[in-house]
């Protein structure tokens, strides 16, 4: 697992998703309302590494975050993983 840049598209996203309240926005939108409101986005962190294949690392990025649910009063610290893929894309596809 690597944190190589494979092209510029990849170079962007990456370099985006380093200010992680850009991450923490993006979560609490776009994760289903009913998981969003069961996560504390101010434990988010980026886990390194990365599992897309080496022949798809062209079209396709991928990052790793790590966010703790709030306290359930259960005493447990329980967290989730939230893997996301990202498509690169250099022309306009109205099927995509």
């Amino acid at each position: 697992m690597s944190n190589q840049i494979h092209n510029p598209h990849d170079t962007f996203v990456r370099k985006a998703f380093e200010d992680m309240q850009v991450v923490r926005n993006l979560l609490q939108y776009e994760l289903p309302e009913q998981i969003a409101a069961q996560m504390d986005f101010s434990t988010t962190e980026r886990i390194d590494g990365s599992y897309i294949s080496k022949s798809m690392r062209s079209t396709y990025s991928d990052i790793v975050f790590r966010v703790q649910f709030k306290d359930q009063g259960d005493g447990k610290n329980n967290h989730a993983y939230v893997y996301t893929v990202l498509v690169h894309r250099e022309l306009e596809n109205p099927l995509v």
